[in-house]
């Protein structure tokens, strides 16, 4: 979120919009890590040897990529929660899923899957009477926290 409106929006200025992600991501993980297990993807370095990544070397599979997944993910959450930004959150997630690519950590098709897996599970979530009410408080939260940070811009 902070690519989108600005560094003053974390967990400190807005612990109801941090705690919901972090739920999340908890909730996410188990099912992303259940699908690279299935398919137990090799990364590309691994696959090709002669390839170098500018990141961390992961020991995880490949597919899908954990990124891409939690990338979507949010992106879909925080569209539902702020639609007037929902361009930008996707345009973030998409940089993501590049950055994967070019750091040489992942082949195409993972962020492909990794973004239908963050869309699919954000589809679930949001269908969740649970996840609905959260939107409004999460809405008013954020919307309160930025106008008070243009207002002392």
């Amino acid at each position: 979120m902070q690519p989108v409106l600005g560094a003053w929006a974390d967990e400190h200025t807005l612990p109801r919009f941090a705690a919901f992600i972090k739920a999340a991501a908890v909730e996410t993980m188990p099912i992303t890590d259940a699908v690279k297990r299935l398919h137990s993807r090799p990364r590309p370095f691994v696959a090709n040897p002669a390839l170098h990544p500018v990141l961390k070397k992961s020991d995880s599979p490949a597919y899908p990529s954990g990124h891409a997944t939690g990338a979507a993910l949010h992106a879909a959450l925080l569209a539902a929660i702020l639609p007037e930004y929902a361009a930008a959150f996707a345009g973030q997630a998409e940089l993501v899923r590049l950055s994967r690519l070019y750091a040489g950590v992942h082949f195409p098709t993972d962020v492909a899957a990794g973004r239908r897996l963050g869309e699919a599970i954000a589809r679930e979530m949001l269908r969740s009477p649970a996840t609905q009410r959260a939107i409004g408080p999460i809405r008013s939260e954020i919307l309160a926290a930025l106008a008070a940070h243009q207002k002392a811009a």
